[in-house]
């Protein structure tokens, strides 16, 4: 796949999976907060067949209501570690995926935040389809697994991701310029610091680029 500039329209599912009520940290009980959210956020990103970095945003602009906000930066390394078709028309490989994801949900007045920096890393599927000189069509499935922590490092846990993408990339239809129309999903599961911090995460990305 070419590189690619990407706008996408992305409504997300962030639900508190924790106990409500209180925790108990190393100084004490803590109260826990339920930042669950069903909004939509935009999402920018630059992609190519063996990077891509994403930047998603969502608050008052789009939608979210209330004071809260969501910050997510996302930076994916693919690396094929089996291929077991390559031809002019067809490829399917098995990458190795690397991946940084920082996500941020804040509430000013609940006056508490889910702030995870996670680090995983997975292997999946992905096949390559071109289908006519100006139509190739790509599709991709991952689960990666890593560790996550708190900003300044003091809640940790675990996460899981599951991801899949679809692309269509069109040529001709500008000159000298592929379009790519595409939907991704992903599934991402928080177990951090007990249950204070446990949250699923479902997105889906509807994308032009």
């Amino acid at each position: 796949m070419s590189s690619f500039l990407t706008l996408s329209y992305e409504p997300i599912d962030f639900e508190f999976t924790g106990t409500p009520g209180v925790t108990f940290g190393p100084n004490g009980p803590i109260p826990t907060t339920d930042l669950s959210f069903s909004d939509p956020a935009i999402r920018l990103a630059l992609e190519s067949d063996g990077f891509s970095f994403a930047f998603a945003f969502a608050g008052g602009i789009t939608g979210l209501e209330g004071d809260r906000s969501y910050i997510n930066f996302n930076i994916n390394f693919y690396t094929p570690v089996i291929t077991f078709v390559r031809t002019r028309a067809v490829a399917f490989r098995i990458p190795l995926v690397i991946a940084t994801d920082i996500t941020s949900v804040q509430d000013s007045n609940l006056g508490d935040d889910f702030q995870q920096s996670a680090f995983s890393g997975g292997l999946g599927g992905d096949i390559g389809i071109r289908i006519t000189e100006n139509l190739r069509i790509s599709s991709d499935a991952i689960y990666s697994y890593g560790f996550s922590g708190a900003r300044g490092g003091f809640f940790g846990g675990t996460v899981n991701f599951f991801e899949t993408r679809h692309r269509s990339v069109l040529g001709n239809l500008i000159p000298r310029q592929p379009i790519v129309l595409g939907y991704s999903y992903k599934f991402g599961e928080y177990d951090i610091d007990g249950t204070r911090f446990d949250y699923d995460i479902t997105k889906h990305s509807f994308t032009i680029g």
